[in-house]
């Protein structure tokens, strides 16, 4: 039976080697991250948030992006999306993942998204 660290840590890394540009397997300095992520308790949604956020960037943004060698990259994600979702709401939560996706316009709260 795995433990919740286990399962934690197996997710983490699941995600991590799903996200385009990364490789296709982790390593055990991979594996330390995600034992720290699991040990500052970050929510498994935020984890997948920052992957997703970075990954969307560097595809949109970048001609040829370089690969990306270990889950430490998204490590100021995770710290951006943790310091915003803890002083406002969902909705602003919501907000900041376009604005730094460049989907909204930073000096425009009430435009709609595209879709």
């Amino acid at each position: 039976m795995m433990t919740y660290r286990q399962v934690y840590v197996r997710t983490v890394l699941n995600l991590y080697t799903q996200m385009p540009d990364t490789p296709p397997r982790a390593t055990l300095r991979d594996r330390a991250v995600a034992d720290r992520f699991f040990d500052r308790q970050i929510p498994i949604d935020i984890v997948e948030a920052a992957l997703l956020l970075e990954s969307s960037r560097r595809i949109f943004g970048c001609l040829v992006p370089a690969p990306i060698c270990s889950l430490a990259y998204f490590e100021s994600v995770i710290k951006q999306l943790l310091d915003q979702s803890s002083s406002t709401d969902d909705s602003g939560f919501m907000r900041f993942k376009f604005r730094h996706a460049d989907v909204i316009d930073n000096d425009s709260d009430d435009r709609e998204p595209p879709f």
